[in-house]
């Protein structure tokens, strides 16, 4: 039972669920621009496995790097405390990215593409992240991918890139995606990072005030790019008390999250737990179009039921 609960700490289970919530988000921003929707299971779980797949393989690779740093900081974790040696660390990981890139490259090239990109950037942060603030934008930027990866996955029109046999109504189309997708990947981005800034001082009894300043600052940032979107809608059609309310529960429980007073790993604990809510700010704008609520309305449950099931997993295994 130690070992199994060392791996599970290892994996961060309980940021699992809302790696599952950021990429059928991405799912649902191709719906945006195509008529499809993520209830084909063939494309769904293959991509939520694959970024999951991503996402476990990253954290094994991050505690076969950082054995020495865990010896003196985090000396209860599985290497140093010899549960496990530290080869095998690096075979799960090169297994999980491996099988993650098969399923990638049997779900499309685009898919493939961007599932590679992800895993460059988890091993640049990986060799970064201990020499540099910096690195908490690459740690960012492997959460952001999430959201193209699920659009790689939805959206047909981009699964060949054969580049050279498309006209200019492709190439229109896949400029007004990057628009609409660019936003919210910042919005994720920022978020991340700003956990991560955070995160860094967590061996301290508190962050600097400077710190905490930039970090809400971040963590804040997805109630501007996640609805933006939704303005004009909401504008248009009169609607701007549901625009609120879209970012209502991101906004009170990052803020209480901030707020609160609490040790500072137990604060990074609950930001992680919420994001998932920032897919809500997006989802929950969603309704506000008329079209839609075509959709299967579990659809905006799957932020709500991410979280309930991050704080579960909390419970047993840290999310840090």
């Amino acid at each position: 039972m130690k070992k199994i609960l060392a791996l599970l700490a290892t994996s961060r289970i309980a940021n699992v669920p809302s790696v599952v919530s950021n990429v059928f988000t991405g799912m649902m921003l191709g719906v945006l621009l195509h008529e499809n929707t993520p209830q084909n299971f063939s494309i769904t779980l293959p991509t939520i496995l694959v970024a999951c797949c991503l996402y476990v393989a990253g954290n094994f690779l991050n505690d076969w790097h950082d054995v020495e740093w865990d010896r003196m900081h985090r000396p209860e974790r599985a290497i140093p405390s010899a549960l496990f040696p530290r080869w095998s660390y690096l075979l799960v990981s090169l297994v999980l990215f491996s099988a993650a890139g098969a399923i990638a490259l049997s779900l499309s090239k685009t898919v493939f593409l961007v599932a590679l990109g992800i895993i460059v950037l988890v091993v640049a942060y990986t060799l970064l992240h201990k020499k540099t603030t910096a690195s908490i934008w690459l740690m960012g930027a492997c959460r952001a991918g999430l959201y193209l990866l699920g659009w790689a996955a939805m959206d047909e029109r981009f699964r060949n890139l054969d580049l050279h046999n498309y006209g200019w109504a492709w190439w229109s189309h896949l400029l007004l995606f990057a628009e609409i997708l660019f936003f919210p990947m910042t919005g994720l981005c920022c978020y991340i990072a700003g956990i991560s800034l955070l995160a860094r001082f967590e061996s301290r009894p508190d962050a600097p005030a400077n710190v905490k300043m930039m970090a809400t600052i971040l963590l804040l940032s997805p109630c501007l790019t996640h609805s933006c979107f939704w303005v004009s809608s909401a504008v248009t059609h009169g609607e701007i008390p549901w625009f609120l309310f879209a970012t209502l529960p991101f906004f009170l429980w990052t803020m209480v999250a901030i707020r609160k007073t609490m040790p500072l790993p137990r604060k990074v604990s609950h930001l992680l737990a919420g994001i998932a809510l920032v897919d809500s700010v997006f989802l929950f704008g969603y309704i506000a179009l008329a079209d839609s609520l075509l959709l299967n309305p579990a659809v905006y449950l799957i932020p709500i039921l991410a979280l309930v099931a991050a704080l579960l997993l909390q419970k047993i295994a840290p999310a840090t």
